[in-house]
């Protein structure tokens, strides 16, 4: 144990700070026999029992095992630079990036890339699920958007919206109902608070015309995979 902590502090030494989380993470959580690797792990405790509209998961995918675009590959490394190396950044008075949007064709490995990006950075992947988060009552969905961002501020991970046209669709859609407003209303609030906990936010869409404007323009960065191969996983 003692050269494991003294491994994670020359890592973070170095500035390598998900290498030196992912160290830590494994020193403070007790053995399974029963999980094996990849496996999916209960939820946060302060998750399951204010939201249950989530699935944990251990990222087990590094990004050197997707094939990316070179152009995909550079912004993927700029992204994740920046919060390696935040440290720098905050001593200029400037914030990593915390939300990026994936946009392409359906089957190009956009989950992939996103499960790839929480490893490189030593944080879980929390998926949120739609069908325990949007309900057909008036302000309910709302509500459980707020616990759901509540809850994830008690610890650094990746908050991953996958599909997420199904939730942040124009407001100007034929088929646009008030409780649709009223979700891109109180999510546009919610991701515009202050990050404690240096978590991301990662969506993914195949149509991002569809997105509401306002909402696409909060993300901080996009990163388009255009080819039908990119970000697939390298075959052994």
């Amino acid at each position: 144990r003692r050269s494991a902590e003294a491994l994670a502090a020359d890592e973070q030494a170095k500035k390598h700070s998900g290498v030196a989380q992912r160290i830590n993470r494994a020193l403070s959580t007790p053995p399974n026999p029963h999980r094996a690797d990849g496996a999916h792990r209960s939820v946060h405790p302060s998750l399951n029992t204010a939201n249950a509209g989530v699935t944990r998961t251990e990222p087990v995918r590094p990004l050197k095992e997707l094939y990316l675009d070179p152009l995909v590959a550079r912004a993927c490394s700029e992204f994740l630079e920046e919060h390696h190396r935040a440290d720098v950044l905050r001593a200029h008075g400037l914030e990593p990036r915390h939300r990026v949007l994936l946009v392409g064709p359906p089957g190009n490995g956009k989950t992939s890339l996103a499960e790839a990006m929480a490893y490189e950075l030593g944080l879980p992947l929390l998926t949120v699920r739609y069908d325990a988060v949007v309900t057909s009552y008036l302000g309910e969905t709302a509500q459980r958007l707020r616990r759901l961002f509540d809850s994830v501020r008690t610890e650094s991970c990746v908050l991953f919206f996958d599909e997420f046209d199904a939730l942040g669709a124009s407001r100007g859609e034929a088929n646009d109902v008030g409780e649709i407003r009223r979700v891109l209303n109180s999510f546009l609030q919610f991701v515009e608070e202050p990050n404690t906990t240096d978590s991301l936010i990662v969506a993914t869409t195949n149509r991002p015309s569809s997105l509401d404007l306002a909402l696409a323009r909060r993300f901080d960065r996009t990163i388009e995979l255009t080819s039908a191969d990119t970000a697939i996983e390298v075959a052994q």
